[in-house]
This record gives structure tokens, C-alpha cells and sequence, in this order.
């Protein structure tokens, strides 16, 4: 059971390495599974993940479980070999597959955004494989009278010291991933600041024909709007430029 508790543990401990720029976000603080226990927590202390298996995870297709599978078996042999080892329809084996498909999609969704990032982080999976391995070995020669266990433990410095480096190259990725981010922010709002009055007539023209308010709040009739007539989702407060983006389609 033991190296059960450790199997999960590792998958959730990596799991923030894989949310790609959402790394930081905040979770909804009042939520909590079934169990009522709080979630783990990222790096930066918020929460993140709750610890028992109540957690709303969509389920995966047969294809999406057929490819999860197989990134496991290629690039995390060891957790994958424990993972089928859990005994079936078990809390533990249904919170460790949550945490399993969660991952993937997350790093399905950064090779669509990053493919640098992305073979980044398959390769901090292999390495945090490699890890597992280490460890186990090094509890198993714990407990064997006369084992050596400094042949493993410097191989296990070793893969550490990479997973350490291997973080400091990750978050380089992310930073420059950042600043490019920000560079094409202030790009449009030095845009906006130079185009004020076109936007604003833009604005007042969409907003008047009802092309600029949520669905269904159009003031001219005080009536939902009939399908094909609504605008986007986007409402005064936060331009359609502003609009949360990502290819979600993918992942499923």
C-alpha cells in the first residue's frame, strides 16, 4: 500500500508542472469533494487538486483513455506498471485515472500552444519515472541487511540534480513565453490608444444593432435574441479582443 500512496502522490505532485500558463490560477477556494478534505496546493500554497476521488473530472472517451494509456506505457513505465496493479473500481485507482486523464489533457493542450514547453515537461515525466524507480529501490535496500545503498542513491542525486535543471530550463520557457504574451498586449494597447475614436464609433454602432451584448440582453427588445442573432458572448466590460482563447476541442 505503501508504494501505492507513492504512485498517486507523484502523479498529483506533478501535476501543476503541466498546466502550461494557468500555473498560477487561483481555484475556487470554497470548493471541496465529496470526502470534504481540501485540495493540494501549487507551489505558490493556493490550492489545487482536492485529495479524494469526488473531484468532477469529465470522463475519457475510449480513444482519449487508448492514448492516455499509451503515453503512459511509453513514457512512464514504472507508474503505469503500479497504476494496473490497483485493484479495480477501487477509490484509489479512480482518483489515481482522474489525475492520470487530467494530466494528459493538460499536456495535450500545451503541445498545441508550445511544443518546446511541451517536450519540456514528457521529459520531466520520464525523468519523475526514472525517480519513482530510484526510490522504490532505495526503500527495498533499506530494509535488506548488508545492501549498499550508495550506488543508488548517487544515481538518485543524479536524476534529481536533472529534474532540478530540467525545472530551471522549464520556467525560462515560461517566462519567455510570458514576455511574448506581454509584448502583444502592449502592441494593442499602443493600437487601442492610436485608434480611440474609430473603436468608440465601432463600439456605438455594435452595441445599437445589438451585436455587442450578451445573449439575450438586448436592450431594443428586452427579449431573448433569436439563434443566429446574438453577438458574442463578450459584454461591455471586456472587448471580444479580451475573450478567453483556447482550443478545447482538442483535448477531447
Amino acid at each position: 500500500m505503501n508504494m501505492l500512496k507513492l504512485f498517486v502522490g507523484v502523479v498529483l505532485c506533478s501535476a501543476p508542472m503541466v498546466l502550461g500558463d494557468d500555473s498560477t490560477a487561483q481555484p475556487n477556494p470554497g470548493h471541496m469533494d465529496r470526502s470534504g478534505e481540501r485540495g493540494f496546493r501549487h507551489g505558490d500554497g493556493s490550492r489545487m487538486f482536492p485529495r479524494g476521488s469526488g473531484r468532477m473530472v469529465e470522463p475519457p472517451t475510449e480513444q482519449e483513455w487508448t492514448d492516455v494509456s499509451a503515453f503512459m506505457k511509453e513514457n512512464s513505465p514504472k507508474r503505469w506498471e503500479i497504476f494496473e496493479s490497483l485493484p479495480e473500481a477501487s477509490a484509489l485507482r479512480e482518483r489515481a485515472r482522474n489525475m492520470l486523464v487530467v494530466k494528459y489533457r493538460m499536456l495535450a493542450k500545451t503541445k498545441l500552444d508550445d511544443s518546446a514547453l511541451y517536450a519540456t515537461l514528457v521529459q520531466r515525466v520520464k525523468l519523475e519515472d526514472t525517480i519513482f524507480a530510484l526510490v522504490t529501490a532505495l526503500r527495498k535496500a533499506k530494509t535488506e541487511a548488508g545492501s549498499n545503498t550508495d550506488s543508488v542513491r548517487k544515481e538518485f542525486r543524479s536524476q534529481v540534480t536533472a529534474l532540478v535543471d530540467l525545472g530551471t530550463t522549464e520556467r525560462r520557457q515560461r517566462i519567455e513565453r510570458l514576455e511574448k504574451s506581454l509584448l502583444a498586449e502592449r502592441e494593442k494597447l499602443a493600437a487601442d490608444q492610436r485608434h480611440r475614436g474609430e473603436i468608440i464609433e465601432d463600439r456605438m454602432h455594435r452595441f445599437e444593432n445589438g451585436n455587442d451584448w450578451p445573449r439575450g440582453e438586448d436592450p431594443r427588445t428586452q427579449r431573448p435574441l433569436p439563434s443566429g442573432e446574438a453577438g458574442p458572448e463578450a459584454g461591455p466590460e471586456e472587448s471580444p479582443e479580451m475573450a478567453p482563447r483556447g482550443d478545447t476541442a482538442a483535448l477531447r
